[in-house]
């Protein structure tokens, strides 16, 4: 299921990715670095959410694009590393861990931490 490519490593790496709850809300924090400046990581879909299932996959699912910006598809971009943040939300108390899903691939299975709610 998980996949490790090296089009991923290399090319558009995820450097560190968390996800915590608090108050039923799952956060999700993504960081990484893309190839180029004309390069983009965006979040396309997330369970539960947009996306909806017959059967339960087990897991929160965060799903993430990365690839050219709209109008950079034919363009030459050098090659120097870009640092880029997704932080994300999904609504959900039942499950133990996100899957995060890189251009239609599992990628990355992470825990979630529980944090308290203090007043």
């Amino acid at each position: 299921m998980f996949r490790s490519k090296s089009y991923y490593r290399m090319m558009r790496s995820l450097d560190e990715a968390l996800a915590y709850r608090k108050d039923g809300i799952i956060y999700v924090l993504i960081m990484g670095e893309l190839p180029t400046p004309c390069d983009q990581a965006k979040v396309v879909d997330k369970y539960p959410g947009t996306r909806t299932y017959v059967r339960d996959p087990g897991s929160a699912e965060l799903f993430i694009e990365i690839g050219r910006k709209p109008g950079y598809e034919d363009l030459f971009c050098i090659q120097t590393l870009i640092p880029f943040f997704i932080g994300e939300e999904i609504q959900d108390s039942g499950h133990d861990t996100v899957t995060i899903y890189v251009n239609g691939e599992a990628y990355k299975r992470i825990p979630i931490e529980e944090k308290s709610s203090s007043h």
